[in-house]
């Protein structure tokens, strides 16, 4: 049986044995799902996205109520602004679009699905979300959002709409192979959080969950599981012209099988190819592990040892309004957010990390209740290099206490990028942030399901960087490529620990 620890391990790069990838051009996956035998409905024209500032928006004070109704127009900015296409480029003889969320190699594998409960505009049923085509699919007939409730969950809650998000296997596939997985989970984590910041963004209620039984999740939307597979989901609180809050459990409709065409639709390219390693993985994970005991922090369990440094709440390190360089509104960093690389050396100020370090604590503490615990599986770290006011060096991240601790002092930014691939314009990033995981004790506590948890929740974390970065006018790039026992043996981590993401931030050059 496939555990977190061996699928990383034999997908773990090795600078002595590299294989080398030649991409199939011919056999390139389609970046879209397409349903050719149904009529999608197109959402409604956007007049307007939501205003508020970003820090706003994913801290936990941020207003939003149950009472609000959630209205055809809010579904149509919600899914935009998770995994729209906003913006468009010349490569060769065809466009490229930009999204809204990122994607490694820009494969884009993540499916968006609506599962609502029933409105005035728009009859209960599932629904595929198609982001290029700004429509809605419909898959079934009928209220199945009962099947994401369970035990008390289904007296006390109130959801109307269930977002869906999958991962298309074959979309990475292609270009990483066997290693795919970690980057579908960590752009399913993108796409997530993209979706619950502009859920909260609409004044409404949400919360994140990744613990619901497979099967029945994935014959709800009609996936072949072999190919797509649902990773996490996100309920909806609030008010429709047709539901009122039930004092007992909704019944949980039948969920007959959907027609072969539709689970067809999965295929990315006429002639994929199966990885069995990542099937394996995914198939080790499909039941739910409770812990028996409250989960263990995994700071402790990195084999790092550290001493405080500073909180990063500090009020002389805030961001004044007055500051030409105060962060932009949450929407408008959405839509200008792009991979940016191309670094220049000039230095951060201190306030512009804590901000960015406000942000992960922000998403860290609203997703405390994905999973059984889950959210202690995942570490945030950063190596500085090039800051005003802070030393060069390693340290991490005490995102509850919201406390820095150092590791060690010392600029290893440059090794760092050379244990990313030799990527060296790495080595311009004034700062690089860190996700990382004990891979024996998320097999201990939630088995092989435990990375899923951890490797998405890199992705929601990694995603706060992209948006802290981009709103304060830097650039920031995602890497998952790195040369894995380098990077443990840089940092000092134990054998069973690993750096699972990497997000550089820093200022670029303007175009």
């Amino acid at each position: 049986m496939p555990t977190s620890r061996t699928y990383h391990q034999s997908t773990s790069y090795d600078r002595n044995n590299m294989d080398r990838t030649v991409l199939d051009g011919q056999n390139q996956p389609m970046p879209y799902k397409i349903y050719p035998e149904m009529t999608p409905l197109h959402l409604p024209e956007i007049k307007d996205f939501y205003s508020g500032a970003l820090s706003h928006v994913t801290g936990s004070d941020y207003t939003s109520s149950a009472q609000n109704s959630l209205i055809m127009e809010d579904i149509a900015k919600i899914l935009y602004l998770a995994n729209g296409l906003t913006g468009k480029s010349r490569q060769g003889a065809s466009d490229f679009y930009f999204r809204s969320a990122p994607s490694a190699g820009a494969l884009y594998p993540n499916e968006i699905y609506l599962v609502w409960s029933g409105s005035s505009e728009l009859p209960s049923g599932v629904f595929h979300c198609g982001v290029f085509n700004r429509s809605l699919t419909p898959l079934r007939e009928g209220n199945f959002v009962p099947v994401f409730q369970t035990g008390q969950d289904a007296i006390k809650s109130n959801p109307v709409a269930v977002f869906v998000v999958s991962g298309i296997f074959f979309r990475s596939a292609w270009k990483y192979r066997r290693r795919a997985y970690r980057y579908v989970l960590l752009d399913a984590g993108h796409v997530m959080e993209n979706l619950r910041l502009a859920i909260r963004a609409a004044g409404k209620t949400c919360r994140v969950s990744y613990a619901f039984d497979d099967p029945d999740v994935n014959n709800l939307l009609g996936l072949d599981s072999e190919r797509e597979v649902a990773i996490g989901f996100i309920q909806v609180y609030g008010n429709t012209s047709e539901t009122d809050r039930p004092d007992h459990p909704q019944e949980i409709p039948v969920v007959e099988p959907l027609p072969e065409s539709i689970r067809r639709s999965g295929r990315a390219s006429d002639t994929e190819i199966r990885y069995q390693e990542i099937l394996d993985i995914h198939l080790a994970g499909k039941h739910i592990v409770t812990p028996d005991t409250t989960p263990e922090d995994v700071l402790t369990r990195l084999g790092l040892s550290y001493v405080p440094f500073k909180s990063i709440d500090s009020p002389d390190e805030a961001l004044p309004d007055t500051d030409p360089n105060s962060p932009l509104p949450y929407a408008k960093t959405v839509l200008i957010r792009r991979s940016r690389r191309n670094y220049i050396s000039h230095p951060i100020r201190v306030n512009q990390v804590m901000f960015i370090l406000n942000l992960i604590s922000n998403v860290w503490q609203n997703l405390s209740g994905v999973a059984h615990g889950a959210t202690s599986c995942l570490a945030t770290g950063l190596l500085i290099g090039d800051v005003d006011g802070m030393a060069p060096g390693f340290y991490l991240l005490d995102a509850e206490k919201r406390f820095l601790n150092r590791v060690f002092e010392g600029d290893v930014i440059q090794k760092m990028a050379h244990v990313c691939l030799d990527q060296l314009w790495l080595a311009n990033a004034g700062v690089h942030f860190l996700f990382l995981t004990n891979l024996d004790m998320i097999d201990r506590q939630w088995g092989a399901r435990g990375y899923r948890y951890a490797m998405t929740l890199a992705g929601h974390m990694g995603h706060a960087v992209y948006l802290g970065a981009t709103a304060l006018g830097l650039g920031a790039c995602g890497i998952g490529a790195l040369y894995d026992s380098e990077a443990r043996n840089l940092l000092g981590l134990n054998n069973e620990s690993a750096l699972v993401y990497l997000v550089a931030a820093g200022p670029v050059k303007r175009n």
